[in-house]
């Protein structure tokens, strides 16, 4: 079986990386949070469906109390969610400041500068 690709609409989280993908839980109600997250009009095969680690922010993740007591950093490979988790971000921008290596910079845009417009609203 290779590997496989987030299920939530739009989102670009390489096939091949070291991202962690998340089944769907098996809990109905919080299973189809997850389906209404995706945003998809196509119909989402429950039992293959996964999530990437990227749309879940710091309050949906477990916390990793034996590196926070001993004080020292968590691994970086200590990705886990919470048994009520419920995606949270569409955008890879959104992520918390604890795990920004998870975020991707964005690329500059070449040449022009965009500013906001004053709509006068």
């Amino acid at each position: 079986m290779g590997n496989p690709s987030c299920a939530v609409f739009g989102c670009n989280a390489p096939k091949k990386s070291r991202v962690k993908m998340f089944h769907l839980p098996k809990n109905r109600i919080l299973q189809d949070k997850w389906v209404q997250f995706c945003k998809r009009r196509d119909k989402i095969n429950i039992a293959n469906a996964r999530i990437c680690e990227k749309h879940f922010s710091c309050d949906q993740r477990k916390r990793d109390l034996k590196s926070e007591l001993l004080g020292i950093p968590a691994p970086s490979n200590f990705r886990f969610l919470k048994d009520d988790a419920i995606p949270d971000i569409l955008s890879p921008k959104e992520l918390c400041a604890s795990h920004p290596e998870e975020a991707e910079e964005p690329q500059p845009s070449s040449g022009s500068h965009s500013t906001p417009r004053n709509t006068g609203l």
